[in-house]
C-alpha cells in the first residue's frame, strides 16, 4: 500500500516555508506592526480582533483558508498569534499594576 501526504499539508508546508522568517523572529519584547482601520476591514478582522496582534490575524487566517482549516496547519503561525495574545495580556497588566502603584503612592503624598 502506498501513503501520500494529504493535499492539506502540502499547502501547509507551502505556506509555512514563506512565512517562517516572520514567525522565527518573533520574540519576547516584539510586536507585530500595527494594521491601519482600513487594512483590517480588507482584511474582514472581526472588531473583536482589532488589537495589536491583529498583524499576525491577516496570515493566520489565510492559512486556515487555504489549508481547509485543518488542526494541524498553521501551527506556527497560529503559535505566534496566541503567543502575541499572551504578551499583551501581560503587557496590560503591567501597565494597570504600574497605574495602580502610581496612584497609591499619590495618595500617600496627600
Amino acid at each position: 500500500m502506498e501513503w501520500s501526504i494529504p493535499i492539506g499539508l502540502e499547502i501547509n508546508r507551502k505556506i509555512n516555508s514563506e512565512n517562517s522568517h516572520f514567525f522565527r523572529k518573533m520574540s519576547v519584547t516584539e510586536f507585530p506592526p500595527l494594521l491601519s482601520n482600513e487594512e483590517m476591514k480588507k482584511n474582514k478582522i472581526p472588531l473583536a480582533y482589532r488589537d495589536r496582534c491583529a498583524g499576525l490575524l491577516v496570515p493566520l487566517n489565510k492559512c486556515r483558508k487555504e489549508g481547509w482549516y485543518m488542526p494541524w496547519n498553521c501551527v506556527n503561525e497560529r503559535h505566534a498569534y496566541e503567543e502575541c495574545q499572551y504578551l499583551d495580556f501581560k503587557r496590560r497588566v503591567k501597565e494597570l499594576e504600574e497605574l495602580k502603584e502610581k496612584l497609591k503612592q499619590e495618595q500617600k503624598s496627600d
